[in-house]
């Protein structure tokens, strides 16, 4: 089985301010703890992430940037033993053992 998941705090959860500073419920570690509890929980093979990988631009949106779930995060804090943890976009041969690991990788902003 393999896992999509969107993960992040970068959303509404540290959108609370409180005398100018940020007011957080969550923080990365516990994302990553929840897509490793749902993965051991459902048994999967793989997880990839997607979408938390984004980048914002908008000016509205640009301040959850800082909240991203990076793959270090992922690396770093990763606890489901039995779940082979991917690498953003991988590709993954259904027909193959996956011998792939999860690589340091730079995001880099798009230019328009």
């Amino acid at each position: 089985m393999i896992l999509l998941s969107s993960y992040s705090p970068a959303s509404p959860v540290n959108s609370f301010r409180k005398d100018s500073k940020v007011v957080s419920m969550k923080d990365k570690r516990d994302y990553v703890a929840r897509c490793c509890e749902l993965s051991e929980v459902l048994r999967a093979d793989f997880f990839m992430p997607f979408a938390s990988q984004i980048i914002l631009y908008r000016q509205d949106s640009k301040w959850a940037n800082p909240y991203r779930v990076s793959t270090d995060d992922l690396r770093e804090n990763w606890t489901a033993k039995a779940t082979t943890l991917c690498m953003p976009y991988s590709t993954i041969d259904l027909d193959q053992p996956f011998t792939g690991t999860l690589r340091k990788i730079k995001i880099t902003a798009m230019r328009r």
